[in-house]
């Protein structure tokens, strides 16, 4: 399995757990996977090459939210980054089929890894860090 159809494979892991301790920061990713989503949405739909004056208003939407990802993705990364200095999110180095403990600092130092944030209390996979 190659490193894209391993990522592929871990993305069908990422969820959500009940554990109270990280509501707060799923709020803040399924806002920014909502934004996500409708970036995707006007991508597909703009014109950008031959926009029509109908389509300025589009386009300004597009902007608009483009920026409100950027500061949404921005913000979620932050708390990620505060719940693992908390306890709260386990980063989880994936090598050639097995997984260990890292810290932020040896993440940061690894390059082109593939790491994954999982729920310090029931080792839910939350999101890919690659």
């Amino acid at each position: 399995m190659n490193k894209k159809q391993y990522i592929e494979k871990l993305e069908k892991q990422n969820g959500y757990c009940e554990c109270l301790q990280l509501q707060k920061l799923y709020l803040l990713r399924r806002k920014t996977e909502e934004l996500a989503d409708k970036c995707d949405f006007f991508q597909r739909e703009a014109n950008f090459e031959n926009p029509r004056e109908s389509d300025l208003q589009f386009l300004e939407d597009y902007k608009r939210t483009a920026k409100n990802l950027r500061k949404s993705a921005e913000i979620y990364y932050t708390r990620l980054a505060d719940e693992v200095e908390r306890g709260n999110v386990q980063l989880i180095l994936n090598e050639q089929g097995r997984q260990r403990k890292i810290s932020i600092k040896t993440m940061a130092e690894l390059r082109k890894s593939i790491v994954t944030a999982n729920c310090a209390y029931c080792e839910q996979q939350i999101d890919i860090l690659d």
